[in-house]
């Protein structure tokens, strides 16, 4: 059936004469179409409609209309359903079915093909957008249960809440505030971060610490609407670490993100410690989740998410891998805490001063360890790295990198990837302060004490035999004569370091007393230790892993027939 609709109007004039000459004259209207021109698409459907309702699209369409077809999916969909629309009241009308009205929100397009076969659509390029109202979203995954740093996660809600304070969506599920229950953050332009009930609106888009203690725990939104998914959602990034979230509750690609400042698109993700950017950066942000973005410009710039999954990349989203010649990974963990996102290497498209593959040190959060390389020489907003790469080695390079904690305890750090390393180059770190180095390709992990106060600073030698030695040479010396330091820091709590130096190799052994002469610990058990200087930490505790109290503590250095010993104290 073809049902014209009109795209025009004519007035045409009838005479009529009868017999004897005389005439009657009427002027009626009639509608004029141009057969050539694509249909005209108007539609007059709703900006929004509740959750599992059935929508019903209507539209106006000029011309003699042999068909008109609606497209429509959900947000975040690639395909369309497409219906019929049949003529209705000198429009036409379809229905999309409520199964395919939800929180993801409804997009479709008008499509009207003429007798001739000229077609047109509505929009003339995208979609159109509905917003859906919701009673509630809920996460499908439980947060994680704890109190250690392990139990943090970045946290966002996928939706336009009616109610966006974090007392609205968050108390109802996991009780009134209580920080030994829960704790809630947001962070500040500043980098400070503002605690619950004082932090920013969750407003789509915006990204959140959260901590549970309970397990099992699920979050639920309240009520809101899907955000419209026919433009793209801005972000206003400030200078610095910026939390973000998903403001679709569907997932994206990170290729469908742009800055508009023109720097390449890098998140980092938190799922108990920080992501490896190398080996395994964020490609896809999801619902609910929560990342950070580092904006390294020092005005505001805005972070722009393309919702239309059926579009091409965006060409500044960064590389997924690594590519260089070689990596080799620091790892620093102390007690749960681990900070793991460390790397430094080499690679032909790194430049000497920073550059891309340079990252800023993420942010911290509760009880934390931190690795990083200081680079304050580099004039970024951002003084400390977790990646450092260099463009070429001759001999050998240099990497300074320093460890910081929170957690009074000491940090381990453990060497990673070293078969990556050129065998023909040795690996050497160097504790200047004690005046020690170990071989990593013979021991590849090495412990140390810090605090946010002191960072410990620690460099790493890579390069030919004679470049470590030459180096060496400079930092460590030779003792003449054995050697016991006092401790440090001293007193302390709870850990401390002992330093001790050999002239020659000997079989070594270093006790921990009380002050009735008791053993409380053994620190190194008759293990033979070459020429140098060579360090122990003591972490508080005794031979069965218990914590000791404060007092005075006496440790005895046995190197061969050789006996010395000093006292430390510990203050709790």
């Amino acid at each position: 059936m073809i049902t014209p609709v009109g795209v025009g109007v004519a007035t045409i004039s009838v005479r009529a004469t009868d017999e004897r000459g005389g005439f009657v004259e009427t002027s009626f209207e009639v509608t004029v179409f141009d057969p050539t021109a694509p249909p005209d698409i108007v539609s007059n459907s709703p900006v929004s409609i509740a959750e599992a309702s059935d929508l019903v699209i209507e539209a106006s369409i000029t011309g003699i209309i042999r068909a008109a077809t609606l497209f429509y999916r959900q947000g975040g969909q690639i395909n369309f359903t497409v219906t019929s629309m049949s003529a209705s009241g000198g429009g036409f009308q379809a229905i999309i079915p409520g199964n395919d009205v939800t929180s993801r929100g409804v997009e479709y397009y008008i499509a009207a093909t003429n007798e001739l076969g000229v077609s047109g659509r509505n929009p003339l390029s995208g979609v159109s957008s509905v917003q859906v109202e919701v009673s509630d979203v809920v996460k499908l995954q439980a947060q994680p249960g704890g109190t250690a740093q392990t139990g943090y996660r970045l946290f966002s809600v996928p939706i336009d809440l009616t109610d966006k304070s974090a007392t609205a969506v968050l108390e109802d599920d996991l009780g009134e505030y209580d920080i030994t229950q829960w704790r809630f953050y947001s962070v500040a332009a500043n980098q400070i971060k503002v605690q619950f009930s004082n932090t920013s609106l969750m407003s789509p888009g915006q990204g959140f610490w959260l901590i549970v203690r309970e397990q099992g725990k699920r979050i639920s939104t309240g009520a809101g609407t899907s955000n419209l998914t026919d433009n793209d959602f801005s972000i206003t990034l400030h200078s610095q670490w910026n939390l973000i979230g998903n403001p679709f509750n569907f997932d994206i690609p990170v290729s469908n993100l742009s800055l508009s400042n023109s720097q390449s698109v890098e998140l980092r993700t938190y799922t108990g410690s920080w992501n490896d950017p190398v080996n395994n950066p964020v490609t896809t942000i999801r619902p609910f989740g929560g990342y950070a973005i580092f904006n390294s410009s020092s005005t505001n710039t805005t972070l722009s998410i393309n919702p239309d999954l059926s579009g091409g990349s965006n060409t500044l989203v960064k590389r997924s891998s690594f590519q260089g010649d070689w990596s080799l990974q620091i790892i620093a963990q102390s007690q749960a805490a681990v900070d793991g996102d460390n790397f430094l290497g080499l690679s032909s498209a790194a430049s000497i001063s920073w550059d891309e593959f340079d990252r800023p040190e993420p942010p911290v959060i509760g009880e934390f360890v931190s690795l990083y390389f200081p680079h304050p020489e580099w004039g970024g907003l951002s003084k400390n790295y977790c990646t450092d790469f260099r463009p070429e080695i001759s001999d050998g390079e240099i990497w300074e990198f320093e460890v910081k904690t929170n957690i009074r305890d000491v940090v381990n750090l453990s060497f990673e990837g070293l078969n990556n390393v050129p065998s023909d180059y040795e690996a050497c770190l160097i504790d200047a302060t004690l005046k020690t180095s170990q071989n990593l390709r013979q021991k590849s992990k090495y412990s140390v004490a810090a605090s946010v106060e002191n960072p410990k600073r620690l460099q790493l030698l890579i390069g030919r035999p004679d470049f470590v030695d030459a180096n060496l040479s400079v930092t460590q010396n030779i003792p003449q004569s054995f050697e016991l330091s006092q401790n440090f820091p001293n007193p302390f709590n709870p850990t401390t370091t002992i330093r001790y130096g050999l002239p020659r190799a000997e079989r070594v052994t270093l006790r921990i007393y009380n002050i009735l002469g008791e053993e409380v610990v053994t620190l190194v058990n008759e293990e033979l230790k070459p020429v140098g200087f060579h360090v122990a930490i003591w972490d508080g505790r005794n031979r069965n892993g218990d914590s000791v109290g404060s007092g005075i503590f006496i440790y005895q250095l046995l190197a061969g027939d050789l006996s010395m010993t000093k006292n430390m104290i510990l203050v709790k």
